[in-house]
């Protein structure tokens, strides 16, 4: 999630809440796919906090977000 945040063009750091759907494809490797429940924090990127692990869900702000990405795992990379 903290690299997903660092690339949203948001000041809210998300956290994630639920975990939709996961899946995997085998290719030269394993790629996930994930779509996650995000929710908006009460840190902000502009504070430098990054870790959505020491974010609080923000209450005052019930939107809640579907988030996917693909995820490829670093050993996969590194061959």
């Amino acid at each position: 999630m903290d690299q997903l945040n660092s690339k949203l063009n948001e000041d809210t750091v998300y956290k994630m809440v639920k975990v939709l759907a996961a899946q995997t494809q085998i290719v030269a490797g394993l790629i996930y796919y994930l779509t996650v429940l995000a929710a908006p924090t009460n840190c902000k990127k502009s504070s430098g906090i990054m870790d959505s692990a020491k974010c609080a869900v923000d209450k005052s702000q019930p939107e809640k977000v579907r988030k996917s990405w693909s995820v490829y795992p670093r050993e996969e990379l590194a061959n």
